[in-house]
């Protein structure tokens, strides 16, 4: 089970400040998964979480608070989560590539017939090559839901594209439905806005350091 706690401390300006506190955020749990929040959060605020504004307060407090943390040490926790989390997924994104390797072998030698559509596994199967690219982009721009998102459409596509699943048959399509209906309640059922929840997603100013 991940757990994660955060204690917020002034480390600069006796807490005066905006900009004179330190979050100490301690994650336990699977490794996978600790790295992977270490590189969400990264991400989420948008810079490197081991670098403080007022650098020589921040080390003198953790000198005094974790005499077995330096700054340097702390640099080198995060980029050890960023590292591994990052292998991970460029790991996940060879392994479907290497599939898409296969699926396409296995595409030049099917003939086509009733068990198999060669149009539609084309469309499929550049579907796949398209969403790999969108992943390889995500993690370059470090946005990990994006990746998992692009991930699991390759996956899908190539399922859909490989000869050897069936889903392109011609027997299959005849199975789909050809009709789909959407039903929808009169306005009046939401007319009661006691029960709607509002979330305020406004940003607020930096408060942390």
């Amino acid at each position: 089970v991940l757990s994660v706690r955060i204690e917020s401390d002034a480390y600069w300006g006796f807490g005066l400040f905006n900009s004179g506190y330190l979050n100490a955020i301690e994650i336990t749990g699977p490794f996978e998964q600790r790295m992977r929040l270490m590189f969400d959060l990264k991400a989420s605020i948008g810079r490197n979480p081991w670098e403080f504004k007022h650098q020589n307060a921040a080390g003198k407090w953790l000198a005094k608070h974790h005499p077995s943390v330096t700054l340097k040490t702390n640099e080198g926790v995060w980029r050890e989560g960023m590292d591994a989390a990052q292998a991970t997924f460029e790991t996940s994104i060879e392994l479907l590539e290497q599939r898409s390797i296969e699926v396409e072998k296995r595409m030049k030698m099917q003939e086509e017939g009733p068990e198999w559509i060669i149009e539609k596994a084309q469309v499929s199967f550049a579907a796949a090559q398209f969403d790999l690219d969108i992943a390889r982009n995500a993690l370059a721009d470090e946005n990990a839901p994006g990746l998992e998102r692009a991930l699991a459409r390759v996956e899908a596509a190539l399922i859909e594209a490989d000869p050897g699943t069936g889903l392109l048959s011609s027997d299959y399509a005849a199975s789909a439905p050809e009709d789909m209906l959407l039903r929808t309640e009169p306005a009046s059922e939401f007319s009661d806005h006691a029960h709607l929840e509002i979330v305020d997603l406004t940003t607020p100013d930096e408060e942390e350091e």
